[in-house]
């Protein structure tokens, strides 16, 4: 798939991931020999994840008020038994591959790329899953691929066209729409419609900056820089139904990564990981990777050579927030629920509820995974292998 998901490809070092540009993967591939993130793809993971750490009201960097406090979370029981099968391939597709880089909440529609064999080109046409029905939905360029969909079925991604140029897709009600916007990519939609990602901005190197739709079909805007982030590169990956708005910074020399919430009433504030042992405040990095319901799931650590990341969870509602001490855990996801999937032994993943822990099995002879999507019920998951993503070995779970 393009690099709209590259990070997705190598999430193991990686902004759904990602997982989300080049430069993430590089800075990745420098600190993976401290952190190992994927290579042992959390041997110990469902042990580590029996005993999270709580911290009450992390620390922030600004004064902007919390978002409102998300529903109360749901009793509903999570699943217990949990099926892989590969994605359905649509009509002209036979022999091809499937990429899978998304889902709306309920876990109706899937999203991501096809190519029609296994040695075509990453995600050649985006494609769209409706009810486990493919489609594919042929935009111009390459390398294009559906990024997102919401519940209305309403789908953003991009694709590559005049050799160095990436434009902006949406498809809705059965049309396909050109998004307004040079050098942009779509990374998230949320149940109103509102689009978020990044522009490619040229010039001394790649300066990337968050950017947001009101519509599919409207002007883009970018979104505020926090401060001191303005000699940074940095991207929106992911928006809640609310508005709220998450993602990340990085600056390349010093190797520090920084994530923010953008509030609908258009504050700005920073979201801290909560104290570490051997980590300053200086030194602790974040990076976020998921946004629902008042959740938010990602990393947080020293991400320097031979620090440290581990996966966390924080509770906008309660301003709590959980280290899932697993070194190892790759790509975390969350949902509504404030469950979490993330990679397991063996190359499956699990999925994570408090102090419940269900592994999912995959196939035999299949790849090592990372999750892309968690239904709001649990009851849906689509992973991306984590070796040859591009060439679209995707794998979705149905769970009961």
């Amino acid at each position: 798939m393009s690099d709209l998901r590259e990070l997705l490809g190598d999430l193991a070092g990686g902004a759904r991931t990602g997982d989300f540009t080049e430069r993430a993967l590089v800075l990745g591939r420098r600190r993976r020999a401290g952190r190992r993130i994927g290579a042992s793809i959390a041997a110990a993971l469902t042990a580590a994840l029996l005993g999270g750490v709580v911290v009450q009201a992390a620390a922030r960097r600004d004064d902007a008020p919390p978002p409102p406090p998300s529903p109360t979370p749901s009793t509903l029981t999570p699943p217990r038994d949990c099926v892989a099968q590969y994605p359905a391939l649509p009509a002209g597709y036979e022999g091809g591959r499937a990429t899978v880089t998304g889902g709306d909440p309920t876990g109706r529609y899937l999203v991501g790329g096809v190519v029609p064999s296994t040695d075509a080109a990453p995600g050649s046409q985006p494609a769209l899953w409706d009810g486990g029905e493919p489609q594919a939905v042929p935009v111009e360029g390459g390398m294009a691929e559906f990024a997102a969909v919401n519940s209305a079925g309403t789908a953003v991604g991009r694709s590559y066209v005049d050799d160095s140029v990436w434009q902006p897709w949406a498809y809705r009600n059965g049309a396909v729409i050109r998004m307004k916007g040079y050098q942009m990519s779509p990374m998230a939609i949320n149940s109103a419609g509102v689009v978020v990602g990044y522009q490619r901005i040229d010039g001394d190197g790649h300066h990337d900056r968050p950017v947001r739709w009101r519509t599919v079909d409207g002007e883009p805007e970018l979104l505020p820089l926090p401060k001191g982030m303005e000699r940074w590169w940095g991207m929106a990956v992911a928006i809640d139904d609310d508005g709220t708005v998450a993602g990340f910074f990085a600056d390349d020399k010093a190797e520090g990564v920084r994530s923010f919430l953008w509030a609908p009433d258009g504050s700005v504030r920073e979201l801290v990981g909560p104290p570490q042992p051997g980590v300053t405040a200086a030194q602790l990095d974040t990076r976020v990777t998921a946004i629902r319901g008042g959740w938010v799931t990602g990393y947080s650590g020293d991400f320097r050579e031979n620090g440290t990341s581990i996966t966390t969870l924080w509770n906008l509602a309660t301003d709590e927030v959980r280290l899932v001490e697993s070194p190892s855990i790759n790509r975390p996801v969350v949902n509504a629920k404030g469950w979490l999937v993330g990679a397991a032994s063996g190359g499956g993943l699990a999925a994570v509820r408090g102090a419940d822990v269900l592994e999912l099995p995959k196939p035999a002879g299949s790849g090592s995974y990372a999750p892309v999507f968690v239904s709001d019920d649990g009851r849906v998951v689509a992973a991306a292998d984590q070796v040859l993503p591009m060439r679209g070995a995707a794998l979705v779970w149905h769970c009961s």
